[in-house]
């Protein structure tokens, strides 16, 4: 719904619009949706970062007891996903024009119909194989209702990340190749259009989808439902993705292989894994590196697609063995000058204790002061300055570390490879036989050592 129609409404038809989009929105599926996490607690539920926050499943409400505030999606969208983000700036009629085109909401409903609307949604999945293709399907049948692949379209994607965002040609480029973006429709019917974000996870299948609005005065970002955000929207140059996921959808010898084995054979020890809030913002830095005539090649990518979900770094290093990491979330100078906090260097530093008590080289980055986010950086005039003196921070220390970017560089999956089902099936194979042959190599040093102990 437009937002000027929005304004123009009385405050009992605002009440009505209200009513009937709360009535159709899981409002727990709909908070980790925003990447927030939720515990129970005792016959409620409460919100892991503010503990102040319980909902009540019965009702589908929930109420901020420090703040003396509960209500429905609408209310929780305004007064604490708000109240987190002061950058968007969401007021009261922002949250309802952007839940008036939730996915599922139908506003032709009768006021009569409204309490028998909501059922929450039940499907849970794992992280098991079998799960994983289900939540795929579930996501790529979804998927086929709204997504718009016209070349119109197309365009009109370009002109929002490449003129409005200031992004590289390339870097969008890269992400519509390995089929990490397209575009989409709010909703079934809607004419406005978004960009549509895909996360794929270790067996190359869609596991998330982020939508994001490509209209620069109302700001809208939604993740699909039963979407799995511990996966975010990653991104290494060197995977191939798309044969990876044919490889575990079609080929009955996939079954041999487990997902470690699967990406030992992805050579990820040579690479830096780049985190940041949302693709967006990864883009942005990807765009930075390029300006200030480093190789967007180096690095592997990951997006959060929220500050909440910080832990999808420790996952991605856990899954496919990066050992360094730069957490790069937003500086929020302006909440902390106001309200005493900086979540985005709050969350960042909490991401780098998780990840040092990993093993892995972690350290943070942040834009320029006086800058918020990365894409700022990329709209600001001096942006050839800003992008060499983030590349430098990148560089200077590269995590404790020489990376020697070209070792192994022959062994890794180009994305623009044509490598066959026998091509990987080979590759893992010959990845397993060195892990394989490894093994005894270390019992028998082992065994020497023992020896001289003893003589």
């Amino acid at each position: 719904m437009d937002i000027n129609t929005i304004r123009r409404m009385t405050n009992e038809q605002r009440k009505e619009l209200k009513e009937k989009i709360n009535s159709q929105i899981d409002l727990m599926n709909f908070v980790r949706e925003l990447g927030y996490d939720i515990a129970r607690n005792g016959r409620s539920f409460k919100l892991v970062e503010h503990d102040s926050v319980n909902f009540y499943s019965d009702t589908n409400t929930f109420y901020r007891w420090s703040a003396g505030k509960g209500g429905g999606p609408v209310d929780f969208l305004n007064y604490v996903y708000g109240e987190d983000h002061p950058d968007e700036k969401l007021d009261y009629l922002k949250c309802l024009q952007i839940l008036s085109e939730y996915e599922g909401v139908n506003l032709d409903i009768d006021s009569s119909e409204i309490k028998s609307k909501f059922e929450p949604k039940k499907t849970h999945l794992t992280d098991s194989k079998d799960d994983s293709i289900k939540r795929y399907k579930l996501l790529r049948d979804r998927l086929q209702k709204f997504i718009i692949n016209d070349n119109e379209s197309l365009r009109e994607l370009y002109n929002y990340l490449v003129d409005k965002r200031k992004l590289s040609k390339n870097v969008v480029d890269m992400y519509i190749q390995k089929g990490l973006l397209t575009t989409g429709r709010y909703q079934d019917s809607a004419k406005a259009k978004t960009c549509v974000f895909l996360g794929l996870n270790e067996y190359g299948l869609i596991a998330n989808v982020t939508q994001r609005g490509m209209n620069t005065e109302v700001k809208f970002q939604q993740m699909m439902s039963n979407s799995d955000n511990s996966r975010g929207v990653f991104i290494d140059p060197n995977w191939n993705f798309k044969e990876l996921q044919s490889y575990t959808l079609f080929n009955k010898n996939s079954q041999a292989f487990t997902p470690k084995e699967i990406v030992s054979a992805f050579n990820t020890a040579n690479r830096t894994l780049l985190a940041a809030e949302s693709s967006i913002e990864i883009m942005s830095i990807m765009t930075a590196i390029e300006e200030a005539g480093g190789n967007i090649n180096d690095y592997a990518y990951l997006s959060c697609s929220s500050i909440q979900n910080y832990k999808a770094i420790a996952k991605c290093c856990e899954l496919y063995g990066y050992k360094d990491a730069v957490v790069m979330f937003n500086d929020d100078y302006i909440a902390e000058q106001e309200k005493g906090h900086n979540w985005g260097k709050e969350k960042a530093e909490q991401a780098v204790t998780l990840l040092e008590g990993m093993g892995v080289n972690a350290r943070t980055v942040y834009p320029s002061k006086g800058i918020n986010d990365w894409n700022d950086m990329c709209k600001d005039s001096n942006f050839s300055s800003l992008a060499k003196q983030m590349f430098d921070q990148l560089n200077g220390e590269d995590i404790g570390r020489n990376i020697d970017r070209n070792k192994h560089k022959d062994n890794s999956i180009k994305g623009n490879d044509d490598l066959g089902f026998k091509g990987l099936e080979d590759l893992l194979k010959e990845a397993i036989r060195i892990k394989d042959s490894e093994e005894p190599v270390k019992k028998t040093e082992n065994r020497d050592k023992k020896h001289e102990i003893e003589r």
